[in-house]
């Protein structure tokens, strides 16, 4: 499995580097990845712009679980996270075991939709996540209930959040709120940012910065896969490049991808890693 790893961190760090790009790339077009030593690893690549993210292989969509389900928690949980990873708003450290019962620092761990899962239900006229019901009002031949419950249902847009972080999110879109550290004194205790705020009459949340990167990657990919607009889930989408620029992928990331992967066979998220690596 290391050196699956090893070969997945060296052909990402090489397709980036051999991305073919719009302009000539300057000192302020580059990105250094950097973090804590044996986590982030340390390089420069081009800087992502539109023009790139619309010339990239993205997948189809997937087509292994085809609604959200007891079976895509269990593979989240059990697969997935077996060898343990970070939690996604506090970035806590959990193990292998703490996945298996869903419990890591005594609070409850749950699985998080990046894009919201009745976000994707409401754009492809649905009432909820389930798929099933049509919003009324909107035409038969304006639905999908395929797509909607593959997106519901796609790994690549679940992760591991602590329960509270979880619920107090609920909807909201991401955005970048005044002030710093977690706004919720009920909070403090197990997440030291997590912020939730308004901006002109609407509520938003702001991810710490360590956790930005994944958020729009997972964003990204969405938009990309399964057409779903920025609307719903970022205050201004130009954040999306911003935070996936300034917080690359690091090992756990890559370990995630690989992992995913395995189940999701015809799919991969090209910010993370190019397809043509072995899973």
């Amino acid at each position: 499995m290391h050196r699956a790893l090893f070969s997945l961190m060296c052909v990402t760090l090489a397709a980036c580097a051999s991305a073919p790009a719009t302009s000539s790339t300057s000192p302020s077009q580059a990105v250094t990845m950097s973090a804590p030593a044996g986590d982030r690893m340390m390089t420069t690549r081009p800087r992502l712009t539109w023009a790139r993210l619309d010339g990239m292989d993205w997948p189809a969509p997937q087509q292994e679980f085809t609604q959200y389900n007891t079976r895509v928690r269990e593979t989240l949980w059990l697969e997935v996270y077996s060898g343990g990873g970070v939690e996604l708003y506090c970035r806590a450290r959990f193990t292998g075991a703490e996945a298996a019962v869903q419990m890591t620092n005594d609070v409850e761990m749950q699985l998080e939709h990046v894009y919201p899962a009745d976000s994707i239900a409401d754009h492809f006229g649905y009432t909820n996540r389930s798929c099933r019901t049509p919003t009324p009002g909107v035409a038969a031949a304006d639905t999908d209930a395929g797509l909607c419950k593959a997106a519901a249902a796609d790994l690549y847009n679940l992760f591991p959040a602590y329960a509270p972080m979880n619920q107090s999110r609920s909807n909201l879109a991401y955005a970048e709120l005044d002030g710093e550290g977690t706004t919720n004194p009920n909070y403090s205790d197990i997440c030291d940012d997590f912020e939730r705020g308004r901006i002109d009459e609407e509520t938003y949340v702001e991810p710490a910065d360590s956790a930005r990167g994944d958020i729009a990657r997972a964003i990204l990919y969405m938009h990309y896969v399964y057409g779903l607009p920025f609307e719903y889930v970022i205050a201004d989408q130009e954040l999306l490049l911003r935070w996936a620029n300034d917080d690359p992928p690091d090992q756990q990331e890559l370990r995630r991808e690989q992992r995913i992967r395995r189940h999701q066979t015809e799919s991969w998220n090209p910010l993370v890693a190019p397809r043509d690596v072995a899973s």
